[in-house]
């Protein structure tokens, strides 16, 4: 019998940095991070369509200019990628309008604005709403824009 604990305390000891590591990354995936794919253009140039994409979002606070995923409960129907124009009491001046952003709410628009439902379609999208901001970027494809 002492033979037997020692194998399985062995094996336990021995796996125990994958285990470690897997517990990490299901962690990390519930509530810190989140992988995402870019299906579209409409924020061509900084992401591509094919982009791979890392969301960070713990303890996120928007901020002007940052690229963040919003949930597929908003008025987009989906999932999508969009850049922060404005937030809470700032006007942002686009394509010869001013839209206003009321408290708790950010303005998002897409960099591709000739392929970009966003913002200047359905209006400033709730703070709540937003999944992620994308801290890191791998373009699958190198060439240019690629539209399939």
């Amino acid at each position: 019998m002492t033979i037997t604990y020692r194998y399985y305390f062995c094996l336990i000891k021995k796996h125990s940095l994958y285990i470690a590591v897997i517990m990490l990354i299901v962690w990390a995936n519930l509530f810190v991070l989140r992988v995402g794919i870019i299906h579209g253009n409409s924020m061509y140039p900084a992401l591509r369509n094919r982009s791979i994409v890392l969301f960070w979002q713990w303890r996120y606070t928007p901020q002007v200019g940052d690229i963040v995923m919003l949930g597929s409960d908003t008025d987009f129907g989906s999932r999508i990628v969009k850049r922060i124009a404005a937030i809470n009491g700032q006007y942002v001046y686009i394509d010869e309008m001013y839209f206003y952003v009321p408290k708790g709410y950010v303005f998002l628009i897409g960099d591709n604005r000739d392929e970009s439902r966003d913002s200047r379609h359905y209006g400033p999208v709730r703070e709540e709403a937003i999944v992620g901001r994308v801290f890191l970027v791998y373009n699958v494809f190198r060439g240019d824009n690629e539209s399939d």
